[in-house]
């Protein structure tokens, strides 16, 4: 089983210490399918803690119209 460390060091966000932002739309768009759902943790190797920032910058931006529905 991996350790904590290991895992979240694949996380884009955690290696890069950012976050998502809702106001950079083509930031959020990879994590996106072609029918605009989100992809699962699985698929975008995000951390828990960034996974769920990215949701709820996804909801924001299609909330004000940057990222389809």
């Amino acid at each position: 089983m991996e350790s904590r460390a290991t895992a979240s060091a694949d996380c884009v966000f955690c290696r890069d210490k950012s976050s998502a932002d809702f106001k950079q739309p083509e930031q959020l768009l990879p994590y996106l399918n072609s029918a605009g759902k989100l992809l699962g943790r699985q698929s975008t190797g995000l951390c828990p803690l960034h996974q769920q920032e990215l949701s709820r910058a996804v909801k924001r931006a299609r909330e004000i119209g940057l990222a389809p529905k």
